[in-house]
């Protein structure tokens, strides 16, 4: 079986996923014989891929299909997948490599880059992000931005808006953002979110900004280190290619014009920590805190308990119990 041929054929069911296409009609569209495509839908559902199919009205690839690709991605990004490229890989170390590697080698315009499992899939401050096979979505957006486009925590707080949103959107769930990078549902973290920027070596200046998205969909054990404080979305009749692009349209929508103000008050109606006591971090040296508000582009402003007021553009922070 020709993969390009299975890809295309994929490709159209996808774009008519829960409607019957007959195959002479792909044949005709794709300029593939009849026989050509009924050898890749053979094919495709020896892939898990369930595929209906009936004399009088073709090939239909049921909704209830959950597999991630390239072609379903695109799919549901619509009209919002053209010039933006798309690879899937069933397994990689991390997607953030993988996107720094394609940015090394100058690769022309916006790309999302999405694995079945990380190997080694990162967090922030050198953690790991748990990234078991077939139970979470894991991918980056690999975007080149114009030469004076910020570069900041607001990157990152606008990405946790468009996983919230997505969620919002397609499940019933209500999830909620831990500043700066982390989504949490029900008390616990089923996202996490690590912004990169790329350097261009001769002139110095950034030439492209990763933004990396883990979320647990079905992941039910964790390690034990963060069995205590991990979980996942566990949401019916949701679709990770829906998820993906659903989550990839929000961040690229934001990169095309970086005006944290759109967001700003989405952000803070959703961040479970304002006007809660809060520890953090700043040069080794651990403070408390009020969090009051979120600044102009996404900086999480306290009030420490000598009542001045401080701005946070990064480091760790945690809920205070006390």
């Amino acid at each position: 079986m020709n993969g390009m041929t299975k890809d295309k054929v994929l490709e159209f069911l996808e774009f008519n996923k829960g409607r019957p296409v007959s195959g002479q009609l792909m044949a005709q569209k794709l300029s593939i014989s009849r026989n050509a495509v009924w050898k890749a839908v053979r094919s495709l559902r020896q892939e898990g891929y369930s595929i209906s199919s009936a004399t009088n009205s073709g090939y239909m690839l049921l909704p209830d299909n959950d597999i991630i690709s390239e072609q379903g991605i695109a799919a549901a990004m619509g009209e919002k997948s053209a010039g933006l490229v798309i690879k899937y890989l069933p397994s990689v170390d991390s997607t953030n490599n993988e996107a720094k590697r394609i940015a090394a080698g100058k690769a022309p315009g916006n790309m999302l880059v999405c694995a079945g499992e990380q190997t080694a899939g990162r967090g922030r401050l050198g953690r790991e992000f748990y990234s078991p096979a077939d139970t979470g979505i894991y991918f980056s957006v690999l975007i080149n931005p114009p030469a004076q486009a910020p570069v900041g925590v607001g990157i990152t707080t606008a990405a946790a808006v468009s996983v919230v949103k997505a969620i919002e959107k397609l499940t019933d769930k209500k999830p909620l953002i831990k500043w700066v990078n982390d989504v949490y549902l029900d008390g616990k973290k089923i996202c996490g979110i690590l912004s990169e920027a790329v350097t261009d070596v001769e002139s110095g200046s950034i030439s492209s900004i990763i933004v990396g998205i883990g979320v647990n969909i079905s992941t039910s054990e964790f390690p034990q280190e963060i069995e205590s404080t991990a979980s996942s979305l566990f949401a019916q009749n949701v679709s990770k290619n829906e998820l993906i692009a659903e989550i990839a349209k929000g961040v690229l929508d934001y990169c095309t014009d970086f005006d944290f103000s759109r967001v700003r008050e989405y952000y803070k109606a959703h961040c479970f920590i304002l006007g809660r006591k809060i520890k953090y971090t700043v040069r080794g040296s651990v403070k408390c805190a009020v969090a009051e508000d979120i600044g102009e582009s996404g900086e999480l402003i306290v009030r420490t308990e000598s009542g001045e007021m401080q701005t946070l553009a990064s480091g760790e922070i945690s809920v205070r119990t006390d």
